[in-house]
């Protein structure tokens, strides 16, 4: 099946709202409502609407997610490591038109205290997102996907070390994603452009 067109409104892509992994009990998507249930016989995450998906939390586990312009959805599971340990998390993006989860990142973190992969937001709908890992001092799995199915739009073949902020932006009908890494003789400014 053919991808809907996206509807990309020029600009840098930014992080939207308060909180952006939340673990509120409730929250709406679209016409489906999220209920999160850390404890009791049956934890996880359930997303109830046209149809239902459950997301497990196994023990030592975590759960939490991101919602976004209001049809799109992030899923955060992290593995709770003893203190000081090293945490895994993997993101999983919810396609609503098939009621199925999609791998977006695993990323391993050196400890709990690691901040969790960023998300940031295309301009105007929101169709676009970028997402990385900060596992071990670098960021991982660069990648700019679409919002309602997770396919890949233009992503960084390999980690990189950066200096500063990584971010995108939507130019035209290109994506590009701007990042600065160290060189032999001072700072590298680096632009990776997808057309889209």
């Amino acid at each position: 099946m053919a991808n809907a067109p996206l509807n990309l409104s020029p600009g840098l892509f930014v992080t939207v709202g308060g909180a952006v992994w939340s673990n509120a009990p409730n929250a709406g998507v679209g016409n489906s409502v999220v209920t999160l249930s850390p404890g009791g016989p049956n934890p996880g995450l359930t997303i109830q609407g046209a149809q239902t998906l459950f997301h497990s939390q196994p023990p030592g586990r975590a759960l939490r997610y991101r919602i976004w312009r209001p049809q799109y959805m992030l899923i955060l599971d992290i593995d709770t490591p003893v203190v000081g340990g090293a945490s895994q998390r993997e993101v999983t993006l919810v396609d609503f038109s098939s009621w199925r989860e999609v791998h977006i990142l695993t990323d391993l973190a050196a400890s709990m205290s690691q901040s969790f992969p960023i998300v940031n937001t295309s301009p105007g709908t929101g169709d676009a997102f970028l997402i990385y890992g900060l596992g071990g001092g670098q960021h991982r799995d660069v990648a700019v996907r679409r919002s309602d199915n997770g396919d890949v739009l233009c992503a960084l073949p390999y980690p990189i070390t950066p200096v500063g902020q990584t971010y995108a932006e939507v130019m035209g009908t290109q994506v590009w994603i701007h990042y600065t890494v160290s060189g032999g003789t001072g700072l590298l400014s680096q632009t990776l452009k997808c057309t889209i």
